[in-house]
């Protein structure tokens, strides 16, 4: 019994010790990007600095809708990503980041959803602090769809983007 186990145990390890240098042979398959390319250099390819990532998905260009004349639901904007549009909701959540920004979110489990990041240069211009002032408001906020770490975004920079409705 003992054998049969040791045998058993060295075949596993004989066979993850072989797995790396079976995988190292994928590395001639293609690798493509959503920017059209390999990341990995060809044969005498050199690059004089890194390969900047795309904010912006390249292939999803052509399946995204024409921006709307009027207000996006806050749910739906992350079909716009690169488009200049007015989204509308009701801020839910608020996080004010040491005073530099403020990030104002529609849903209670934000991660990966749209939010609006509010910036100090535009603090001055409220009448409370945003994480007060935005709370429990329904707001219009106009400006080009971003992504940044995987949530959809529309950046504040100005409080000309962003409108109180209620």
């Amino acid at each position: 019994m003992r054998l049969i186990r040791f045998f058993g145990i060295w075949l596993l390890a004989v066979l993850l010790w072989a797995a790396p240098a079976a995988e190292a042979s994928s590395r001639d398959a293609p690798y493509v990007v959503t920017a059209g390319r390999s990341p990995i250099p060809q044969p005498g390819e050199t690059f004089d600095r890194p390969i900047p990532a795309p904010r912006l998905d390249a292939g999803a260009e052509a399946d995204r809708p024409p921006a709307p004349d009027g207000p996006v639901p806050w749910g739906q904007a992350h079909r716009y990503v690169g488009q200049r549009i007015v989204v509308t909701g009701k801020v839910v959540g608020t996080h004010n980041h040491r005073g530099e920004v403020c990030f104002l979110n529609f849903h209670e489990n934000w991660r990966g959803k749209f939010y609006v990041p509010v910036f100090d240069e535009v603090f001055a211009d409220l009448p409370a602090p945003p994480e007060e002032y935005f709370l429990g408001k329904t707001i219009e906020v106009r400006g080009t769809v971003t992504r940044h770490r995987n949530g959809p975004n529309i950046e504040v920079q100005n409080i000309s983007q962003v409108r109180v409705l209620d």
